[in-house]
């Protein structure tokens, strides 16, 4: 609150004789471009001024992308490329800034050995007579085919981009950083690893590729650098992880760099995007399909000086709509996004659809961590004599000052924790339910599919497996897919925690048997069950699906990620003696897998789906061709004190 002079009954807030001198610092923050608005006394400001991250390249051990250029001018801190922080600025008082925050590098399309990963978008700071402050986005992740010379090289940028693998020696195709804003990209190996080089960092040159040989590792990206210009310490402009064909992914650099993707040996990933508003670079991809694109960047300036002045209860409006001062911290978090209830002293965001949790306070570092369950979506169950669909993976983390009850599978301590800062926006992406084979009772291949990752920030939960089939095999995924019967291209389940996560976000699907029925799809805390052999004239039962896993997040006990059932082995020449019971859907969501009533010739009972989300999978469909069913929906849910 301002300091008063004079004998004002009213606090110094009105009247000609109470003037006031703010000893706190606004500070505001911009994640899209904008004006700033500075108090009429202002002269001189310190600025973060961060580009967008460059996005990561595509093909075989592509590069990670180089995060965007890091400008500071904080004292004690320091800018990108280990420089020194850069000098306070001057500007005419009470000034209008204009603020341009640039997006990262759009993930590439593409066919073929595609292209250099997109450079990211300069962010800026002008007007008030200063000289504009500008930093530049950060360069492409490399792409390359698998057995040539270097086709698309990593770019410069405020960081550069990863050297991607399978290069030409002569050709080094490092990405350079831009003095005073960031780091050089990492190298990549040849042949026969295929692994990319990690994207520079404000804070370190990106991670070269290791071990030469098959499975290689791509390259860490380069970290990131805090500043506490908004009054606690944030860690921005990490570098993008590279690719590998198979092996160990690149891990993106702390500050928003997004993980680089794996083709192969021990499981596909796809990588991460940089994550918004930290001029992260995104990791590489890889293959050429979609890539992962770079972070947003960021503005921010804090006010240093103030004239002594009057203020009425209209400025402390506005100056309180306008931002914050350094030191003046909220005890509390508060946000938007999804749909909002409370349970005692915490609010919970329940996102059925994607969308983004808007943070507009956070309180000092230890008590800005929130919790959150991710569950993607789960996988349909396969046709004919069908395995269960695997259940969308389940990822949980308790914040150490919450008091639920979570689940077995809470990653606190050693999880991937989220931590917000204000004013600043996190994605949720909301995964689908695999849908099951367009045809029943056709021998036509059409073939079921897996469920769709979730995403908060930068921590993903991968889509469940889908359940094998007939004449179509199942996958892997967050849970994996059960095997199928008679025909199938294998009777074995589908792993599940693939990508690993740790804690594991799910489990494997259980066995068919031929003759006989498809297993069930795997859950969040168990296994899909086998599936039996009937052998002699009783009665077959298909595999259930595993259980889902249990949490109180959102305020009452409520189970997620269950396993779709398999489905039977009845045809209508096996006889009544051959009922047939397709297996049950696991807690948490799982469908249940085809069934027949007894005697013969029974009605076919259809598979159901699994629940909206929940991320339960679906159920396998039964004899004679008959079709699996959906999986359901993911959901995410963000839960934090806010009183």
């Amino acid at each position: 609150m301002p300091s008063t002079k004079g004998g004002s009954s009213n606090g110094g807030l009105i009247g000609a004789k109470a003037t006031s001198s703010f000893g706190k610092c606004k500070v505001t923050t911009k994640t899209s471009s904008g004006d700033i608005s500075t108090l009429s006394g202002t002269t001189l400001v310190d600025y973060l001024v961060i580009a967008g991250g460059g996005s990561g390249g595509l093909a075989a051990g592509a590069g990670g992308g180089g995060a965007g250029g890091y400008r500071n001018s904080v004292a004690g801190e320091t800018s990108g490329g280990g420089a020194s922080n850069e000098t306070s600025v001057s500007i005419t008082a009470g000034a209008t800034l204009t603020a341009t925050v640039g997006g990262g590098g759009a993930a590439l399309t593409g066919a073929g050995y595609c292209a250099s990963g997109n450079q990211g978008n300069t962010s800026s700071l002008a007007g008030g007579g200063m000289t504009t402050i500008s930093s530049t986005g950060g360069g492409g992740g490399g792409s390359s085919g698998p057995a040539g010379p270097q086709k698309h090289p990593a770019t410069p940028g405020g960081s550069g981009g990863g050297q991607p693998g399978y290069v030409d020696p002569a050709s080094p195709g490092v990405g350079t950083g831009t003095t005073g804003q960031g780091f050089n990209g990492g190298l990549g190996y040849c042949a026969p690893s295929g692994s990319g080089g990690g994207g520079g960092g404000a804070g370190s040159v990106g991670g070269n590729s290791s071990n030469p040989g098959n499975p290689g590792c791509g390259g860490t990206g380069g970290s990131g650098v805090a500043s506490s210009i908004t009054g606690s310490a944030v860690t921005r402009g990490g570098g993008g992880g590279g690719a590998v064909y198979k092996g160990n992914y690149g891990v993106g650099g702390p500050g928003g760099g997004g993980d680089g993707g794996r083709q192969s040996t021990p499981g596909i990933y796809p990588g991460c995007a940089g994550c918004a508003n930290t001029g992260g670079g995104g990791g590489g991809k890889f293959a050429c399909a979609p890539g992962n694109a770079g972070g947003s960047g960021v503005v921010i300036v804090k006010e240093l000086n103030k004239a002594p002045g009057v203020w009425s209860m209209q400025s402390q409006y506005q100056l309180q709509s306008q931002g914050t001062w350094a030191g003046v911290v909220p005890n509390f978090i508060c946000a938007s996004g999804g749909t909002i209830t409370e349970s005692g002293d915490y609010r919970i965001h329940t996102f059925t659809a994607s969308g983004n949790l808007v943070v507009c306070t956070a309180p000092t570092p230890g008590n800005n961590v929130v919790s959150y369950m991710i569950v993607a979506g789960g996988g349909a169950g396969g046709k004919g004599h069908g395995g269960g669909g695997g259940a969308g993976g389940f990822r949980e983390f308790k914040s150490p000052t919450d008091s639920y009850t979570a689940s077995p599978l809470d990653g606190n301590p050693g999880g991937s924790s989220v931590t917000v800062t204000a004013f600043t926006s996190f994605p949720v992406t909301i995964g689908a339910g695999g849908a099951a084979s367009a045809c029943s009772g056709c021998s036509t291949p059409f073939a079921n599919n897996s469920g769709t990752p979730s995403v908060f920030g930068c921590v993903t939960s991968t889509g469940g497996g889908k359940g094998g089939g007939w004449t179509n095999a199942g996958a892997t995924g967050g849970s994996g897919g059960g095997g199928g019967g008679p025909n199938a291209p294998t009777t074995s389940g589908y792993a599940g925690n693939t990508p690993s996560t740790t804690p594991p976000q799910g489990n494997s699907g259980g066995n068919g048997v031929s003759p006989g029925s498809g297993g069930g799809g795997g859950g969040a805390t168990a296994s899909g069950g086998n599936a039996n052999n009937p052998g002699t004239p009783t009665s077959s039962t298909a595999g259930d699906g595993g259980a889902g896993a249990t949490t109180n997040i959102n305020g009452s006990p409520t189970a997620f990620a269950g396993g779709g059932g398999g489905g039977n082995s009845f045809a209508p020449n096996f006889g009544p003696s051959y009922p047939g019971q397709g297996g049950a859907g696991g807690a948490g969501g799982g469908g249940a897998g085809s069934t027949l009533s007894p005697g013969n010739p029974g009605p076919h009972c259809a598979a159901t789906a699994g629940t909206a989300n929940t991320g339960g999978g679906g159920g396998g469909g039964g004899a004679n061709y008959t079709k699996g069913a959906n999986g359901g929906s993911g959901v995410v849910i963000i839960r934090y004190k806010y009183k």
